[in-house]
C-alpha cells in the first residue's frame, strides 16, 4: 500500500475532484498495490491498520472524548459467483445491512458511474451503541471483484461531511477484475 501524491488538483469552481487520481489541492491519494483500488485522502484524515479494509481512513479530530470518529472504508473482495451481478449484490448487501445493523433504515438507492463502470450509491441510517449514525456506501462489480466504498459519520456531522465523502467516492478507483488476496 502507498500513499501516493496525486497529479493535479481540484477544478477550483466546485471543490470536487476532477476524477480519479485528481482530488482537491492539498489531498493525497492512496493506492492499494494488491488490489488496485485507490481513494482520494482528506487533509486531516489518516490512515488505519488494524481494520480488514484494504484501505481506512478515519478523522484525526472529533469534536469530544466520546464522539464518533468519522471514517471511511474501501473493501474489495471476490462474492460467491452469483452476487457478480450488481442488481443481485445490491439486493443482498442491503439485506445483510437490513439484517445486521440496528434500526438500519434505508434512505437512498441511486445508479452511480464508479471508475466508468455502472455502480450504486447507497444512503442509509443506522445506530451502534450511543451514536446514531449516517452511512454512505458506494459500490461496483467489475469481472467477479466487488469493490466497496463505505463513509460514516455520526447524523448530527452528515451536513459538514457529506461534500468530503462525495468528493472521496468521486476519486474512487475501483479494484480492476483480478483475484484479491
Amino acid at each position: 500500500m502507498t500513499d501516493a501524491a496525486a497529479p493535479g488538483g481540484g477544478d477550483g469552481a466546485t471543490g470536487l475532484a476532477d476524477g480519479p487520481r485528481r482530488p482537491v489541492e492539498g489531498w493525497d491519494f492512496i493506492l492499494d498495490e494488491t488490489t488496485g483500488a485507490g481513494i482520494p485522502r482528506p487533509p486531516r484524515w489518516m490512515r488505519r491498520a488494524d481494520t480488514p479494509a484494504v484501505i481506512a481512513l478515519v478523522d484525526r479530530f472529533v469534536s469530544g472524548d466520546r464522539a464518533f470518529r468519522p471514517n471511511v472504508n474501501v473493501i474489495v473482495e471476490r462474492p460467491h459467483q452469483i452476487l457478480t451481478d450488481l442488481d443481485v449484490f445490491t439486493v443482498r448487501a442491503i439485506q445483510n445491512m437490513q439484517g445486521g445493523m440496528t434500526d438500519m433504515h434505508l434512505v437512498d438507492v441511486q445508479p452511480a458511474a464508479i471508475g466508468g463502470h455502472p455502480g450504486r450509491h447507497v444512503t442509509s441510517a443506522y445506530r451502534s451503541g450511543i451514536y446514531a449514525l449516517a452511512l454512505e456506501q458506494w459500490w461496483t462489480v467489475i469481472d467477479g471483484i466487488a469493490t466497496t466504498l463505505s463513509a460514516t459519520c455520526a447524523v448530527e456531522d452528515y451536513a459538514r461531511l457529506a461534500e468530503i465523502f462525495d468528493v472521496v467516492a468521486a476519486g474512487l478507483v475501483p479494484a480492476p477484475g483480478q483475484t484479491p488476496p
